[in-house]
């Protein structure tokens, strides 16, 4: 396939007519432009001698068919002290201006701003001129413009993107002012090697007009994008993004090929910017809500690990640290939870970091603190908890012996009495002096009913209590 690329212009015809008042004249410089486009006509003030201006009123005729008013800009660059105005009336524009300064030199008093609407030979005229105030001068300038199809241009641009992520490429069709959109198609070359294809997204504004638009791959790198419609649009559009997703860093460039509009009938400039694809040195968000519970069974502790989502575009996935005191673990996750089966009793830190697909990570989460008796129901020999613990009682429901534990991270006196829901101690299990450690202590309720018990522990300040229930 080749690319095919077409450039016209238009020549504006001019003599540089002058058209005097003494030794006063206004004047038309030789204008090179394009057809179908905005441009911009400078108009020359010349002031010869001893002669000076402070007032000039100007009129210009056009064909509105063939050329439409934009505007004017004020160059102001002949005196500090200049007023102007402009007015367009049907097919004149009126062009007057006022110095409180009168003006002695040369230079550009504006630029007149016209666009031709199709191809044709029209006219721009100067019909009268009048210098401070003096009669008008009829006049006879007549710049012919002669004006040809200019081309359509199809650009596609993307902005600067970081590797391993999403970036967009937007496609659009310029110059189409006053010209039917009927139909479009090309194709473009995405460069498989860099980037995956993600997804084309068609342009609302087109699919509003009754545009049918289709997308399709038809090589490795390749994707053919064209629409048509019974009812055409006749401004500049945007046709579309394309979502890519950058593999490596780089400037790249992307190719369009085999470029038509109306079927040919329109000749096409195609413009492409460069898209700088950088390394991403930015590090995610840090995890927020870090929680920690567990529950206990008969051979494991279950370590349910909670946390808020992390809302980077970019990010890959979660790595939780566990330090047990003599090593650190590491595990990585997908998602903002995760259940930790613990064999052993111990205390427990946990953290965790976002990393995205760059490898930056995050600084650490707050550190969430367990500690885990023994699993099995048994001390672990040795074991000192870092805080005051009151674990739930196991088995329970039980009938008519459970098992509570507890532990202290110093010596104290400890009292663990039994009360029903009424308020009324049914029992006191333990009400002595123990030494740092974990502690098991049973209770038995073969003399009691069925129902629930709450069960309470007093160690120096630290006072918790836990609910159980038997069944008979």
């Amino acid at each position: 396939m080749n690319s095919i690329k077409f450039v016209l212009g238009i020549i504006i015809v001019n003599l540089i007519p002058n058209l005097s008042f003494g030794q006063v004249s206004i004047s038309y410089t030789d204008t090179t432009i394009e057809a179908n486009q905005i441009h911009e006509i400078p108009i020359q003030l010349n002031v010869q001698n001893e002669d000076s201006v402070y007032g000039l009123r100007i009129e210009f005729e056009f064909e509105s068919e063939h050329l439409e008013f934009i505007g004017m800009e004020s160059e102001n660059t002949i005196s500090d002290s200049v007023l102007t105005a402009i007015n367009n009336k049907n097919e004149t524009i009126i062009f007057s201006l006022s110095s409180v300064h009168p003006i002695s030199k040369s230079g550009t008093l504006f630029k007149l701003s016209i666009r031709p609407k199709l191809e044709s030979v029209s006219r721009l005229n100067n019909s009268k001129l009048r210098v401070n105030e003096e009669e008008e001068i009829e006049s006879s300038f007549s710049a012919e413009i002669n004006s040809v199809t200019s081309p359509v241009t199809l650009s596609v641009s993307g902005d600067t993107s970081e590797v391993r992520t999403n970036m967009t490429l937007d496609i659009g069709l310029a110059g189409l002012q006053g010209r039917d959109l009927n139909s479009f198609s090309f194709i473009l070359d995405y460069r498989k090697k860099s980037f995956d294809l993600i997804s084309f997204e068609a342009n609302e504004t087109l699919l509003s007009a009754g545009y049918v638009i289709n997308s399709s791959i038809i090589a490795d790198s390749l994707i053919e994008i064209s629409g048509n419609s019974e009812t055409p649009v006749s401004e500049d559009v945007s046709i579309g993004s394309v979502l890519l997703y950058s593999n490596e860093e780089g400037l790249f460039e992307f190719n369009v090929t085999e470029p038509s509009v109306n079927n040919g009938s329109i000749n096409i400039e195609v413009e492409t910017e460069e898209t700088l694809i950088t390394e991403d040195k930015t590090a995610p968000e840090i995890p927020q809500n870090f929680k920690a519970t567990f529950s206990e069974s008969t051979d494991s502790a279950l370590v349910e690990l909670t946390w808020s989502v992390v809302t980077d575009v970019d990010l890959d996935k979660f790595i939780i640290s566990r330090n047990d005191g003599t090593s650190v673990t590491e595990i990585e996750v997908d998602s903002t939870n995760y259940t930790d089966v613990l064999k052993k009793s111990g205390n427990f830190n946990y953290f965790v970091q976002s990393i995205d697909f760059s490898g930056n990570l995050s600084e650490p989460s707050e550190v969430a603190q367990i500690t885990i008796i023994s699993v099995s129901n048994e001390i672990q020999t040795g074991f000192v908890p870092l805080e005051f613990l009151l674990f739930q009682n196991y088995p329970n429901p039980f009938n008519p012996s459970t098992n509570i534990s507890f532990g202290i991270p110093e010596a104290a006196i400890v009292k663990i009495e039994v009360y029903n829901l009424l308020g009324q101690k049914v029992k006191t299990l333990i009400n002595s002096r123990k030494t740092a450690g974990l502690h098991t202590v049973t209770f038995n309720a073969s003399d009691l009913s069925s129902g629930m018990y709450i069960y309470r522990i007093q160690a120096g300040d630290f006072v918790q209590v836990k609910r159980m229930t038997l069944i008979k």
